[in-house]
């Protein structure tokens, strides 16, 4: 079976919280990117989440987030 993964930004709040809500409900594994991950809390299931603390705009933050991703 493959493993689907999505990368999300500004997943603390608004549509990005409720996509990496929802993509966690379809079975998804999430990689969520912010720059207040501790709200992100709420998501936490250590199997299939997880939070990436900063700004994307930042390139050391993004290249975390995509080394997360794979």
């Amino acid at each position: 079976m493959e493993t689907k993964v999505a990368l999300i930004t500004g997943a603390s709040s608004g549509i990005g919280l409720e996509i990496a809500q929802t993509l966690l409900s379809r079975g998804y594994s999430v990689v969520a990117a912010s720059r207040t991950a501790s709200r992100q809390q709420a998501l936490a299931d250590p199997t299939r989440f997880i939070a990436v603390d900063g700004d994307v705009a930042e390139e050391r933050t993004a290249a975390r987030a995509v080394e997360a991703a794979l």
